[in-house]
């Protein structure tokens, strides 16, 4: 069980303060009483202990933490907020290193090395790339209407104002999910109802510039995921000669449903 807390016990503000003195950064904000305090710690027992410094998005692991509870971390931290750097042990950060390449893709670049440590910084060529989850009003300030009505115009042939995408954002009838990429929403999706115990997946929308990288199967394993304790399963309409989209949905274990007929009428 990782636990998220905003204070730590002695013990545990020993072996993070011991870690520190490699950080004169950190450490300096450790010590600054006067200002809000920008950290926030992960904990998983007394010695397994992440810190994320909330304002230059930097993540910290002790050297007393073990590497597997140090990747469970880096994920469940990931989902919730940046990570532009990441530094502890080097038998911790070989893991993520590790994880990083063969289940993101991420190429790592390492800086100078601290004592006990090196930090990583996450890039792909020349860009830096954080990618994480945003679900409610952060979707809004990261541009995601802007996806709403392109999903509209292409895919239903109507035209939706940023109004109307802000208001199925806030919708309570529909949960929207985006990939924030460095940023940006580059591909969103949302649970728009259920029907027998299965949700129904709409509005699944890769910005064009950005198609082909893997984004949209990476935001939708998270938004199947968060489905798993709500419905039976899950079910979505794609068009028949979309190839791309249901390669990808066959990737996700979706099937054909022969059962159900689509039909339209059009209205003069």
């Amino acid at each position: 069980m990782i636990n998220e807390a905003e204070v730590l016990t002695s013990d545990e503000t020993a072996i993070v303060f011991s870690q520190f003195l490699a950080n004169s950064k950190i450490i300096s904000l450790f010590n600054n009483l006067e200002t809000p305090f920008p950290l926030a710690y992960f904990k998983v027992g007394v010695s397994n202990i992440g810190v994320y410094n909330k304002k230059s998005n930097h993540l910290f692991f002790t050297s007393t933490t073990k590497p597997d509870l140090a990747l469970d971390m880096f994920f469940y931290i990931r989902k919730k907020y940046l990570i532009h750097a990441v530094e502890g042990s080097r038998v911790v950060i070989s893991e993520i290193d590790k994880f990083l390449k063969t289940e993101i893709g991420l190429s790592l670049s390492v800086c100078e090395l601290y004592i006990m440590s090196k930090p990583l910084i996450l890039e792909s060529e020349s860009d830096l790339i954080v990618r994480n989850i945003v679900e409610g009003n952060d979707l809004i300030e990261l541009g995601a209407p802007t996806l709403i009505s392109a999903f509209a115009a292409e895919r239903l042939n109507s035209l939706y104002s940023e109004d109307k995408s802000v208001a199925l954002i806030k919708s309570k009838t529909r949960h929207f999910f985006g990939l924030n990429v460095s940023g940006s929403i580059v591909s969103i999706g949302a649970w728009i109802r259920e029907a027998s115990g299965y949700g129904c997946i709409s509005y699944i929308y890769t910005a064009t510039e950005h198609r082909g990288k893997g984004y949209c199967k990476t935001l939708l394993k998270h938004v199947l995921e968060h489905a798993q304790s709500r419905y039976r399963g899950a079910f979505l309409f794609v068009e028949k000669d979309n190839a791309p989209a249901i390669n990808l949905y066959s990737d996700l274990s979706f099937s054909k449903d022969d059962e159900i007929t689509q039909l339209k009428l059009e209205m003069k």
